[in-house]
């Protein structure tokens, strides 16, 4: 198989981690700029020159890790093969983080560097796998026998980040992938019912449940996040807050749950609480306090909520204090783009709330994962 033929679910990942570059990853227009197969040449042969050595090293793990880092001449060739497309300014400002995302999975996947957030986005594969190795070793080889027999036809800039998108595939189980299809599809109805919503008429255009995940194995939902829900219900009785509810949370713990947050709490309201299913939306992806903001902003720009539109959100005592003395700076260091190109928050007027206010300039990111723009290794 060449490494170039991707399943559709490699296709979604690739897509879903880099969306912002993914059309300048996969567009014929690079082949016909300016010095672009010179410039796709240098590329393809500095990725060839070093997996041909890595693979040869002792452990492999690390030798790939660092093969497949993007240093600063790599990055200077991307840069001058995505400047010479005729993209948009936007698209091409988002090269820089999307490789600083690519570099924060190789260090945290395959060169197991410590994360923040160990129990989330560290590696399933212990040191010295050999299945994950013999993993690593395949692609590489897939890619440099391509490279062999095939060279006129490489495309270094796609290559590069379908890598990373394959070792994220391979370390989170498809998971992400399956997320955003049980978005799409779980959100169908409520989409729908969206056309009609005069978004303008009551105080807030949804009121959100953040997540908390369960800590017990087999648990489909926290005592917090029942709580949370069941409180949402209860001020929006009527519906006199909010037209729709968005519930916030992904497949995140314990490590390597199969449940989903969101869903299981869509599930809780409309069996419990009584909540019609085109009332509650699923934000199925986000994997902390501050992508549930994020996350939903992304949803509620999708769905047409406008500019300056209000949510509001009734987390427990401890959560709130930590969105509002200390989400924004962590967001803001850990994630690309920064926290207010999504939203601010405000605390509400209705006791123990939290007023999230959505930034039109969400409408166009993409509703799947937020970009690390530092690794903090």
């Amino acid at each position: 198989m060449s490494f170039h033929l991707t399943t559709s679910q490699e296709e979604r990942t690739l897509e879903a981690l880099f969306k912002p570059v993914f059309q300048i990853l996969k567009s014929d227009r690079l082949n016909s700029i300016p010095n672009a197969a010179e410039l796709k040449a240098q590329l393809a042969g500095i990725l060839h020159v070093r997996l041909r050595r890595a693979v040869n090293q002792t452990p492999i793990r690390s030798a790939i890790a660092s093969a497949l880092m993007i240093d600063g001449k790599s990055h200077t060739l991307m840069e001058r093969i995505v400047s010479s497309s005729d993209a948009g300014e936007e698209a091409k400002s988002w090269l820089a983080p999307c490789v600083e995302y690519a570099n924060f999975l190789f260090n945290a996947l395959v060169g197991r560097a410590a994360t923040k957030y160990p129990d989330v986005d560290s590696p399933i594969y212990l040191d010295n796998d050999g299945d994950y190795e013999d993993f690593l070793a395949h692609i590489c080889g897939e890619w440099m026998s391509s490279f062999t027999t095939t060279p006129c036809k490489m495309t270094p800039l796609y290559d590069w980040f379908h890598f990373a998108a394959l070792i994220h595939q391979a370390n989170n189980d498809g998971r992400l992938t399956r997320n955003l299809a049980l978005q799409d599809h779980g959100n169908m109805t409520v989409f729908r019912a969206a056309k009609q919503i005069d978004w303008n008429e009551k105080p807030f255009t949804a009121v959100l449940i953040l997540g908390h995940s369960p800590a017990v194995e087999g648990q489909k939902l926290s005592p917090l996040s029942k709580e949370k829900l069941r409180k949402a219900v209860a001020e929006n009785m009527g519906y006199r807050l909010a037209p729709i509810y968005i519930g916030c949370g992904g497949t995140v713990r314990p490590r390597m749950t199969e449940i989903n947050e969101s869903e299981e709490m869509k599930k809780c309201a409309i069996a419990e609480f009584g909540v019609r299913e085109e009332k509650f939306a699923i934000e199925a992806t986000s994997e902390h306090t501050y992508s549930n903001f994020m996350h939903a902003a992304m949803l509620g720009a999708a769905m047409g909520m406008p500019h300056q539109s209000r949510m509001i959100t009734f987390p427990h005592a401890n959560q709130r204090d930590f969105i509002k003395e200390r989400m924004i700076a962590r967001a803001n260091e850990e994630v690309f783009p920064p926290f207010a190109e999504f939203g601010s928050i405000e605390e509400g007027e209705i006791e123990g709330s939290i007023v999230f206010i959505l930034n039109a300039a969400c409408k166009d990111m993409p509703i799947s994962t937020t970009l690390r723009k530092n690794a903090s290794f």
